[in-house]
């Protein structure tokens, strides 16, 4: 086996599985958010949230029902920037 023709391992970026674009996207929008989100954004969010913790979960409704789903959502999201700030 020749090993000359290796490539060096290619280094993960600090914001893997998501992006340096998705964590401003979630750091600017996450400041402006309180107890509502607005369900233009409810897509991106949830898919980022299945993204880091390797799931692929259906996304809940936007009705009052399904807010504590969404809370865990921007729970997760928030811990996240936050993890990603310090690195």
């Amino acid at each position: 086996m020749d090993t000359n023709n290796q490539q060096p391992p290619v280094q993960q970026s600090k914001y893997h599985p998501l992006s340096l674009e998705d964590y401003q996207f979630f750091k600017r929008e996450l400041a402006g958010i309180t107890n509502f989100l607005p369900e233009h954004l409810m897509t991106r969010f949830w898919t980022a949230y299945n993204v880091i913790r390797g799931k692929h979960e259906t996304q809940p409704c936007g009705c009052a029902s399904a807010g504590r789903y969404w809370g865990a959502c921007v729970e997760a999201l928030q811990k996240w920037v936050k993890e990603h700030d310090e690195a």
